[in-house]
């Protein structure tokens, strides 16, 4: 098999994630993971991100602190940030070192996308002919 015909971070990332502002509260953050059907939020302070929210996390929080509260609070404050040309083999080296499963990817320090490791494995499961993208229940 070709280096080539390997998936990309490109062609796996999500672009242009929702985006909540850090000072977004427990509640808000809870309505956006709802109303986008997404299981992270990057969270923001004009351009430049400052935490990572799984919606996971944030249900935990929310039974044991009040919806009031800031998400920042329980977000991952440095999360990992990829350069968009990164190949995505490094990027899945890194999420495995970092114990992540998510990794926001930039251009020019401006973020344009997102990958998580199911994005990964899904990409690489097309590449190895396990997954068809006309049944969705086939994996």
């Amino acid at each position: 098999m070709s280096v080539d015909a390997l998936p990309t971070l490109l062609s796996v990332m999500t672009p242009f994630p929702y985006t909540a502002p850090a000072d977004v509260s427990m509640s808000e953050a809870s309505t956006r993971f709802e109303e986008h059907a997404i299981r992270h939020l990057p969270l923001v302070r004009g351009e430049r991100i400052v935490g990572l929210l799984r919606r996971d996390v944030l249900e935990v929080a929310l039974e044991h602190a009040g919806a009031g509260h800031p998400a920042l609070a329980v977000s991952r404050q440095n999360p990992l940030v990829v350069d968009q040309g990164a190949r995505l083999e490094d990027v899945l080296a890194r999420l495995a070192e970092d114990a992540g499963d998510a990794a926001l990817v930039v251009r020019h320090g401006k973020l344009v996308g997102i990958v998580t490791s199911t994005d990964i494995c899904q990409g690489f499961a097309e590449l190895l002919g396990l997954r068809d993208d006309d049944d969705p229940d086939v994996a």
